[in-house]
């Protein structure tokens, strides 16, 4: 079982509502009946993981599926590490010591099962939230070279189901390709959380990915430093990720000391090139189609560019921007001239795929440097924002796709 145990009410409005709603992707709210078994994960064929190490080099990845109502059926995060694969498999086989290194974990206790796998209690503390669980670990039969992977389960009956993780370990030059695949169910989180879901749908990814990517960077960190000096890497440089676009949506993710900067999303779709880049420069027209713009208002020109004005929004939190808007024949570049998000960018490139067109947004956006509650926030848990830039982004990208859809179909 995983739940939020208590919300204290000490901070800002916006600051609870987005940390319980970041929280519950963290750790889940919602409970199954007991028959429930744990939701099918669909791990990658090992042959399309092993040729993405150079990419990895500069990026985090993640790739965002949904199931064909459109529900997210799991995400899968990708991460290069210097340390061995056995190290990295040991490090997660050994939640008793979680709270040696596990940031705002209060509570780490282990019960040794019978059948060798492990069961974790564990509590995690805010200054305004607390959040607790029950996790199985089991170890898997290790496939060929690689160490053997983990699976991680919900371990209360009556929530079984509601999370699944498996990990998966590689080696990559003298280090490891370490892959997560998760789900959490928060269909039936009640409450704001569910009322956010209904505004806001893609934030199930930015939720969940908060929670994955607090373990894979965690479990990383301290494997490196166990595993003493840096092991050689495959050198950095492209990979052929196209065979994971069949799948959903891929997030590239760069950082810098510790934070996200900038990010790519890239989505294979049917809809045709013309229809995508139609939907992508009407920027003057967002509020109507991307559900995170509240206002979209064009300002006339200046230096020879467009001017938009956008109102974006967060949960009790907006940030008004001026963009200048920089079209070309299959692209659009947003620029934050003025406003709360000044020296921001967006930019959509729409690129010809035999089923229709790839739509790719790039964005470089720094909420926090206008917004105290998100900078109290990410001092709570710095890696809520990769939750929160994800899922807003997502929302550009989703409601672009979802717009060149219905104008494809004859809409308007």
């Amino acid at each position: 079982m995983s739940k939020l145990s208590s919300v204290r009410r000490l901070a800002p409005l916006g600051l609870h509502v987005l940390a319980g709603l970041l929280c519950a992707g963290l750790l889940g709210q919602a409970r199954r009946a007991a028959a429930d078994p744990p939701h099918p994960l669909r791990p990658l064929p090992p042959a399309q993981i092993v040729g993405l190490a150079p990419l990895l080099r500069s990026h985090d990845m993640t790739l965002l599926e949904a199931d064909a109502s459109g529900n997210m059926s799991q995400i899968t995060v990708l991460s290069l590490s210097s340390a061995p694969p056995e190290m990295l498999h040991d490090v997660v086989m050994g939640p008793e010591r979680y709270g040696d290194f596990v940031r705002n974990m209060t509570l780490s206790q282990v019960k040794a099962l019978p059948d060798g796998s492990k069961e974790h209690r564990y509590q995690f503390s805010y200054r305004i939230a607390t959040v607790e669980g029950i996790h199985r670990f089991t170890s898997q039969p290790p496939g060929v070279g690689a160490a053997a992977p983990i699976e991680v389960v919900d371990a209360d009956p009556t929530s079984n189901g509601l999370r699944h993780y498996r990990w998966e370990f590689f080696p990559a030059g003298g280090g490891t390709l370490m892959v997560l695949y998760g789900y959490t169910d928060l269909s039936r989180s009640g409450g704001v959380v569910e009322q956010l879901r209904a505004r806001f749908p893609t934030l199930d990814y930015g939720m969940g990915l908060v929670g994955q990517m607090s373990q894979v960077l965690a479990i990383k960190a301290r494997a490196e430093q166990l595993a003493g000096a840096p092991r050689p890497l495959p050198p950095p440089g492209n990979a052929d990720y196209r065979p994971l676009l069949e799948r959903g949506v891929l997030v590239l993710i760069r950082t810098q000391g510790g934070r996200p900067t900038d990010m790519n999303l890239i989505e294979r779709t049917p809809v045709p090139v013309a229809k995508l880049v139609q939907s992508a420069q009407d920027v003057g027209s967002w509020a109507d189609y991307v559900p995170s713009v509240k206002k979209s208002q064009s300002l006339g020109t200046k230096d020879g560019l467009p001017i938009v004005e956008l109102e974006q929004s967060l949960p009790l939190l907006t940030f008004t921007t001026r963009y200048a808007v920089n079209a070309g024949p299959t692209s659009v570049d947003l620029f934050g001239m003025t406003g709360d998000l000044s020296g921001a960018r967006l930019r959509l490139d729409i690129r010809p795929d035999p089923i229709g067109g790839q739509l790719v947004l790039r964005t470089s956006q720094a909420f926090d440097r206008a917004s105290f509650v998100i900078r109290q926030l990410y001092r709570l848990e710095p890696l809520f924002e990769y939750g929160v830039n994800v899922g807003l982004a997502l929302l550009v990208h989703q409601g672009v796709k979802l717009k060149g859809a219905k104008l494809a179909q004859g809409g308007r």
